[in-house]
């Protein structure tokens, strides 16, 4: 079962329309996105985070917690990005945060 996502930032908050950012709660995103490095282009936090392992200030600026920060993910789509790669992106992810999730509350 996945736990409980956070939709960031707020409905009617400006944002970009091809780039979702989320909170997977109890799942770090240290721990995720290793099992996803060839098969979802995916990032923690915020853009300019990419590559830190700590939580990205940037959201912790904005009020999110230091906790939640470092369960964030953000993903984007590209002018060629199709239905089918959505799709193949979001199976495989599920499937690795299942996967991570059950391995951290064992």
């Amino acid at each position: 079962m996945i736990p409980e996502i956070l939709y960031k930032p707020k409905e009617n908050d400006k944002k970009l329309p091809n780039t979702l950012m989320f909170i997977l709660k109890g799942c770090p995103s240290n721990k995720l996105l290793p099992k996803l490095t060839n098969t979802v282009a995916i990032s923690a936090g915020s853009a300019c985070h990419s590559g830190s392992v700590k939580p990205s200030q940037v959201l912790v600026a904005m009020g999110i917690g230091s906790e939640e920060a470092s369960c964030a993910y953000r993903i984007s789509t590209g002018r060629h990005t199709t239905i089918k790669d959505i799709h193949i992106a979001m199976k495989e992810f599920i499937s690795k945060a299942k996967d991570t999730l059950r391995k951290s509350n064992a």
